[in-house]
């Protein structure tokens, strides 16, 4: 027997596949409406089978479900995969590669700390610092990004510089975060990143000269 509403089922599907496929953007964020469509057609087939095989497939559904949650959720377990031949080993979507778990995803083992980075800023704000600002191609990250840098300086209190503001027209007020790879050169960062990276703080011109590296924790300093 097939649902009455099948046909609503398959044109809604069909609708939202092609509209997201023709958009600009093409982001999980933007599909994750056509998850419901995935569990309808994924599962609900299984109220329509015998009780032998409908318990039998509520069961495996479940501990599908319970391996996502443990994977996705608190890191269990790690990628188990299948490799098949001419398998490409450096494109992005890696076809030629059947992943048949993996526990990584948006949320791996829960929150984790990577750098105190809004303590910096909320420091920064307690020295005196209002604005702040950023080289535009230091933010495109994942652990230092535009939308989370803004987010974190609007909790500390802090704005942005205006756009095409000049270094000479930084003042004791204005900070110019950088973002870069931490190596044994130079001074250390004021926060360190997870990902090999670190944050570097500078008051006002970071070109005029005699200018340095300052950072508010634990006490606030300039060095370098």
């Amino acid at each position: 027997p097939v649902s009455p509403l099948t046909l609503e089922l398959l044109v809604g599907a069909f609708l939202a596949w092609a509209l997201l496929t023709e958009t600009f953007v093409h982001d999980t964020r933007y599909s994750m409406p056509l998850l419901v469509y995935l569990a309808v057609f994924g599962a609900g087939w299984i109220g329509r089978l015998p009780r032998r095989g409908r318990i039998a497939a509520t069961a495996a559904l479940a501990l599908v479900a319970l391996a996502n949650t443990l994977g996705a959720s608190f890191g269990v377990g790690g990628r188990a995969a299948i490799t098949l031949p001419g398998a490409s080993k450096t494109a992005l979507e890696r076809p030629g590669t059947v992943i048949v778990f993996d526990n990584s995803g948006y949320l791996v083992a829960g929150p984790r700390r990577d750098g105190d980075l809004l303590a910096m800023l909320q420091a920064l704000h307690r020295a005196g610092v209002r604005e702040l600002t950023w080289p535009a191609d230091a933010v495109l990250g994942p652990d230092f990004s535009q939308g989370g840098i803004v987010a974190l300086a609007t909790i500390a209190g802090l704005g942005q510089v205006r756009e095409n503001a000049l270094n000479d027209e930084l003042t004791r007020a204005d900070a110019v975060l950088s973002h870069e790879r931490v190596s044994g050169n130079g001074p250390p960062p004021c926060v360190r990143l997870d990902d090999g990276t670190g944050v570097w703080v500078r008051i006002g011109n970071p070109l005029a000269p005699g200018a340095k590296d300052y950072c508010p924790l634990p006490k606030p300093h300039f060095y370098g």
